[in-house]
C-alpha cells in the first residue's frame, strides 16, 4: 500500500512538470433552424446544449452543460462558449467514442411547483423539471484530431430523438475545435482533463 501511494505521489509530480499531450478547446456557437413553436406549446422553457468529451479510455465522459437560454421563438440560439480540457498520457482513440452533443429542453415549472419551490426555499430549487433530450450529434474522434492549431468551425446535423420536435425540421449545431498536441508523453498516465469556461 505504501509503495501504490508513493508511485502516485510520483505520478502526479510528472504530472506537474511535464505539459499536457493534447490541449482540447471546444466552443459551442449556435444551433440553426430549430423550430420552436410546439416548444411554447408545451409551456416554453428553456434550452441548452450538453456534451460529452471522452476521457481516454472509452468507459468514462466529461459532461459539459452550456447555460441555458429562454425559448424565444425566432430560431435564433447562440452561446459562444468556450471549454478547454488537458489531457496527459497516450494520444486518445478512435474506440473511445466522439464528442457527442445534446441539444436539450427544460420545461417550464409548473404554477404549482412554483409555489412548493417557494414553500421550501432554497431546496425547492431541486424541484424544477428535469430536462430532456430533444436532438444529438457525434463529432468522430478522428475529426477532432485532424483538427489544426487553429480553431475549425463545424456543422453537425442533430438528429431528433425527442417527439417534441417530431414533424419538424432536423436542426443544425455550429462548433468550433481546436486540438493542441504537445509532443510529450507519459505512458499508460492519464490525469483527469482541466476544464475552464469562458
Amino acid at each position: 500500500m505504501l509503495q501504490e501511494a508513493q508511485g502516485a505521489s510520483a505520478l502526479m509530480a510528472r504530472l506537474r512538470v511535464q505539459p499536457p499531450s493534447l490541449e482540447l478547446g471546444v466552443r459551442v456557437v449556435r444551433v440553426d433552424g430549430l423550430e420552436q413553436e410546439q416548444l411554447e406549446e408545451r409551456g416554453g422553457g428553456s434550452l441548452f446544449l450538453r456534451y460529452y468529451v471522452p476521457a481516454g479510455d472509452g468507459r468514462r465522459r466529461l459532461r459539459v452543460d452550456t447555460r441555458e437560454v429562454p425559448c424565444a421563438g425566432d430560431g435564433d440560439l447562440r452561446w459562444g462558449e468556450l471549454a478547454r480540457f488537458e489531457h496527459w498520457g497516450g494520444q486518445p482513440t478512435t474506440a473511445a467514442g466522439g464528442i457527442v452533443f445534446e441539444l436539450r429542453w427544460r420545461p417550464r415549472p409548473s404554477s404549482s411547483s412554483g409555489l412548493v419551490a417557494a414553500l421550501l426555499g432554497a431546496g425547492g430549487a431541486r424541484l424544477r423539471p428535469s430536462s430532456r433530450v430533444l436532438a444529438r450529434a457525434e463529432l468522430p474522434w478522428a475529426d477532432v484530431s485532424s483538427s489544426s492549431s487553429q480553431p475549425a468551425e463545424r456543422w453537425l446535423a442533430l438528429s431528433q430523438v425527442g417527439r417534441e420536435l417530431r414533424g419538424c425540421k432536423a436542426p443544425k449545431l455550429l462548433v468550433e475545435v481546436k486540438a493542441v498536441r504537445t509532443g510529450k508523453k507519459l505512458a499508460g498516465c492519464w490525469a483527469w482533463p482541466n476544464c475552464t469556461r469562458e
